[in-house]
């Protein structure tokens, strides 16, 4: 359990069950969870793009 709060504590994520995750992102407005890794793919434009 503890190397599992630490692996956590080191990336910034919170830990937690999905419930916790999604009552977590409802609050702050932000994604708890992180978002696919790597380059996007042709059609996929991130957030900022225009």
């Amino acid at each position: 359990m503890s190397l599992l709060i630490r692996k956590a504590e080191a990336i910034g994520r919170p830990l937690g069950d999905d419930r916790f995750l999604v009552a977590a992102e409802k609050q702050t407005g932000r994604k708890p969870k992180a978002d696919k890794r790597g380059r996007k793919k042709n059609g996929e434009k991130s957030a900022l793009s225009p």
